[in-house]
This record gives C-alpha cells, sequence and structure tokens, in this order.
C-alpha cells in the first residue's frame, strides 16, 4: 500500500503514485516480535551507504525514542544529504491531544514529521498534529494492493509516502537536498 501511493507506475490500475518513475528499496526492520533497534540502524546505514536520497519511514515502534544507535545513523544519513521522511503517528500515547508529541523517529532533528489530513484537506485528522509536525498529507487514499486490486488506506502511514514522494519528485527537478527539506 506505502509503495502504491508512493510510486506506483501508471499502468491502468487508476492509481498512479508521486513519483511512478522513482526506484524503491524495501527495507523490513520490524516482523511479529516487533522492530529491533539494531535492524532500524543497520536500514539507515544500508540507505545512507547505499546511496539512497529519501527514506520514507513509518515505524510501528510507536512513540518511543530511538535509541543511540538509531539516531546516530539517522544523523549521518540526514548529515550526507538523505531526506527523512517520518510518520509524525504510530501509537504516542497522547496522540489525540491537539499540541501532541509526535512519534520519536519525527521528533529527530533534521527529519521531516508527517501528520494527516483528512479528505477536505484542511482539517487535520484528529491525531499527530503537535509542534513538531512540518507538513500534512491526504489520508485515507485509495492504493494498489499486492494482489492486484485497490484499497483504502489511512492514517500517518498513508501521508508520509506522498511527502516523501514530492521530495523524490523535486530531487529529479534538480533541487538538492537542502532545498527540499
Amino acid at each position: 500500500r506505502v509503495a502504491g501511493i508512493l510510486a506506483a507506475a501508471s499502468n491502468g490500475s487508476g492509481v498512479v503514485g508521486m513519483a511512478p518513475d522513482a526506484s524503491l528499496y524495501s527495507l523490513r526492520v520490524c516482523d511479529g516480535s516487533g522492530c529491533l533497534s539494531s535492524r532500524i540502524a543497520q536500514a539507515y546505514q544500508w540507505a545512507r551507504q547505499n546511496g539512497m536520497q529519501v527514506v520514507s519511514v513509518s515505524l510501528a515502534n510507536c512513540g518511543a525514542d530511538p535509541d543511540s544507535a538509531v539516531a546516530s545513523q539517522i544523523a549521518q544519513a540526514i548529515g550526507s544529504g538523505v531526506i527523512v521522511v517520518a510518520s509524525a503517528g504510530n501509537g504516542t500515547a497522547s496522540q489525540w491531544s491537539p499540541g501532541s508529541p509526535v512519534s520519536g523517529t519525527a521528533r529527530l532533528s533534521g527529519t521531516n514529521a508527517v501528520s494527516a489530513l483528512l479528505q477536505d484537506y484542511t482539517t487535520p485528522a484528529g491525531y499527530q498534529y503537535g509542534p513538531e509536525v512540518d507538513l500534512a498529507a491526504p489520508t485515507d487514499v485509495i492504493t494498489i494492493t499486492l494482489g492486484g486490486g485497490t484499497t483504502v488506506f489511512g492514517g500517518t502511514w498513508a501521508a508520509t509516502p506522498h511527502v516523501a514522494g514530492a521530495a523524490a519528485l523535486l530531487l529529479k527537478q534538480g533541487f538538492s537536498s537542502s532545498q527540499v527539506t
């Protein structure tokens, strides 16, 4: 679903991603037992070392602050020009309260914290619109599924790839990472 929002090709499915010509890499850091910090840190390191320009992240480790190894890898990625677009949601205890803090990764310096907007594109979705939010994008959007159909997908998990796709488009047009963030 996220990949469809970010980069679905124009192929007659009725859905086109934000950056349909983008190359995608999926780095799975979570499994049935959770999201291990060691895997998260390795993913950011891999992204930096392999020339990724944009990282779209929406982790199920809820609002927990990243440990020092993860925070260090994120800072190194950002320092090398990687644009980190992070979901502001994912389970902080006070996510439903106005002014509540965003999730741990999105709170880090240099990341782009993304909240969600309802279908009128002006009303916050009611979660994660605290002071750290940098941008907001649509929620409850139609995207493609692995089986070839479509589905409605929502939350900051859906909003984040919109912003990451927009960043990829700006980079393709010649903007630098410092101009995009």
